[in-house]
């Protein structure tokens, strides 16, 4: 995994926890607006009776049921339950928030708050080991939600784990209870229909505490019981929650989507029940929604049949990229699902984009029928890690993925809703990697070419404080860049060769004494200088997807002291220089006690980016390999700094 912060935790993938259970605590929380809830904690463990028989094992199939949605656990309303960090819960489901004493699933939405750091949570039946799969994943101080449709576990309840201290909302807005063949409550797919776009004709945005309504579309029966929907809020001017709820109904206490800042674009999918004036969209902090309906569940008006009915399943996982090739930008992948859950019409199934390129989206439908214009998730941030429920519609060939900007996917699937899967009637989506300019050898990133050395660098010393370098040998990890100060110049031989062996190439190294992000004299040139010159030497080096290695801020903290503000101000100024391309970035660190707040500063605004961070303060912390400077470093350091790079790089 790329990003520093639980590289063995995003995305779907849980770290391994410890198997050893701890002694069980029972705590008490107060009431929530629809229910009184008890919690199980089990300390520092993995799952609850993770080997325990399923004595109450889901039927063939289920109807969904609408319910009021209701809040069924805040973790906030009493501060002594907030999950420590590698915690386990059961929470009690069957019976609160009227659900149904013989439901064997349920349409949730969890919701993460006040992170104490980056981690993930995953939810899960009771009685089951914990899966793979996360439910969300957050850094820290974030607001994030993602709905889910879960099977509930042994007495109806759910396991839930927060591998980093979190408070845990929880929110339903239906059940799945047994039905054979029936008329209502099952699901149909529909071609995403774009019902509601506030942006459309540069109408304004919603005021604070605004809504819309979002009326059934023509393809909806009017006695239709819900609708799924995926809801996008972007550019309100504050942080807020959107809430969905029918028509014509009171507003509940509940949300569906969380904004963490101002200006933010996230997307949530979510099952709402409806009325026969559709359901209504409320946003607190106001700004554009744009609502795309996927499909709805029928009404009593609907013919007696067993296809769209539910068929809840402990997690099972279909796809993960990272154990192969990306979905590249533009392109697509198809799944084949059928060793999975066999033939059927839709599934329902958590998609997480994790190691993303800039902001984008990804969009899964069924394989090989027209692509929808419309998103299943959406992405602000390189490097960022986002699930979304989606319950997709599947065809004979499975269902397929695509990527605006490129990134590694992961689906989990929680259920299945049996009938005749579509017919294709397209060619198989295309996933082309992206065609590299070749350098022009043996020149590449430099002004003129050096004599090599032995092994095949052209190495330019430009007398003791700058050094350019260039490999033209291509390496199946493609072209990297790596630009930085006097620790990037002192570390540069042993990089460039740890790079290369590890199959990266063609290489430009660009390190300097004394350089800054932004400021540049006669003698002096800045990162974004650097940045500019690189991109003007050769085409290849213009190519958006090569990766770029950043090893810049130790000069900058005089400038930008304790404001991550003001840092971020610096090093937004180079990545757009950059561009869009994948970027790593040494995050700072010195044994200069006075510079170490600026430090902590500059590196939160590193984070805050959404780039690869590689962690070298944390790594070099504590560790003898200063010189007598505080800043610069021994040998042994610049070859344990050299290493470090490499190893994170080749991590990814």
């Amino acid at each position: 995994m790329a990003r520093h912060t639980q590289v063995d935790a995003l995305a779907g993938v849980r770290a391994d926890q410890s198997s050893t259970h701890s002694r069980n605590t029972i705590r008490s929380v107060k009431p929530v607006p629809c229910a009184l809830i008890s919690i199980v904690l089990t300390l520092g463990a993995t799952a609850l009776s993770p080997h325990a028989a399923r004595a109450d094992a889901a039927p063939a199939t289920a109807a969904y049921r609408p319910l009021t949605p209701c809040r069924l656990l805040d973790t906030r309303e009493d501060r002594r339950t907030k999950p420590t960090a590698r915690e386990s819960l059961l929470l009690a489901v069957r019976g609160q928030c009227g659900v149904a004493t013989d439901a064997t699933a349920v349409a949730i939405t969890v919701t993460v708050t006040e992170a104490a750091g980056a981690g993930f949570i995953t939810a899960w039946p009771s009685g089951e080991p914990m899966p793979l799969a996360s439910t969300a994943n957050y850094l820290v101080g974030e607001t994030r939600a993602n709905a889910a449709l879960l099977s509930l576990g042994v007495g109806g309840n759910l396991a839930l784990f927060a591998s980093n201290s979190v408070h845990i909302v929880i929110d339903i807005s239906g059940e799945f209870s047994p039905s054979a063949a029936t008329t209502s409550g099952r699901f149909v797919g529909l071609t995403p229909v774009r019902a509601i776009d506030t942006q459309a004709n540069a109408a304004p945005p919603l005021a604070l505490n605004g809504s819309v309504n979002v009326a059934l579309p023509a393809n909806v029966p009017a006695d239709a019981t819900a609708m799924e929907v995926t809801i996008t809020s972007t550019r309100a001017p504050a942080a807020g929650f959107v809430t969905a709820y029918p028509s014509g109904t009171a507003r509940p206490f509940v949300s569906m989507l969380n904004t963490d800042a101002p200006r933010q674009t996230r997307t949530a999918t979510q099952i709402v029940p409806v009325t026969a004036n559709g359901l209504t969209v409320f946003s607190n902090a106001g700004g554009h929604l744009v609502v795309d309906v996927v499909g709805y569940f029928t009404g009593p008006s609907a013919p007696v049949t067993t296809d769209g009915l539910f068929v809840p399943s402990a997690p099972k996982r279909v796809l993960d990229t990272r154990e192969a090739v990306r979905v590249y930008a533009g392109g697509a992948i198809a799944v084949d699902i059928t060793s999975t859950v066999g033939s059927v019409a839709a599934v329902a199934a958590n998609i997480t984009a994790t190691e993303a390129g800039p902001s984008g989206y990804l969009t899964a439908w069924a394989a090989q029928t027209a692509q929808p214009p419309t998103p299943t998730l959406t992405y602000e941030k390189r490097g960022e890690d986002v699930a979304n429920l989606g319950v997709v519609s599947v065809s004979t060939a499975g269902l397929a993925v695509a990527s605006t900007s490129g990134a590694h996917v992961v689906v989990d699937i929680t259920g299945w809703f049996v009938g005749t899967p579509l017919a294709t009637s397209t060619a198989a989506p295309l996933n082309t990697a992206p065609v590299r300019v070749s350098p022009s050898a043996p020149i590449g990133c430099l002004t003129y070419v050096p004599t090599p050395t032995s092994d095949g660098l052209y190495v330019t010393n430009i007398g003791k404080s700058r050094i350019v370098a260039h490999t033209d040998t291509a390496g199946p990890k493609g072209p990297i860049v790596i630009i930085g100060d006097s620790l990037t110049y002192g570390a540069a031989l042993r990089t460039i060769r740890g790079l290369r062996n590890n199959g990266w190439g063609p290489i430009c190294y660009d390190a300097m004494v004394a350089r800054s992000i932004t400021s540049s004299t006669s003698t002096r040139q800045s990162g974004i200088d650097t940045a500019l010159r690189i991109k003007a030497s050769d085409p290849v080096w213009n190519d958006p997807t090569i990766t770029w290695i950043v090893g810049l801020g130790t000069n900058d903290v005089v400038s930008t002291g304790t404001s991550t503000l003001r840092a971020r101000t610096h090093i937004d100024r180079l990545l757009a220089t950059i561009g869009p391309n994948p970027i790593w970035w040494v995050n700072v660190h010195t044994a200069n006690l006075n510079d170490q707040p600026r430090e902590r500063a500059f590196n939160a605004a590193i984070a805050s980016t959404g780039v690869h961070v590689i962690d070298w303060a944390t790594f070099s912390t504590g560790a003898a390999w200063f010189a007598s400077d505080n800043v610069h470093l021994s040998p042994t350091g610049y070859n344990a700094r050299a290493s470090f790079v490499v190893s994170s790089v080749h991590a990814w």
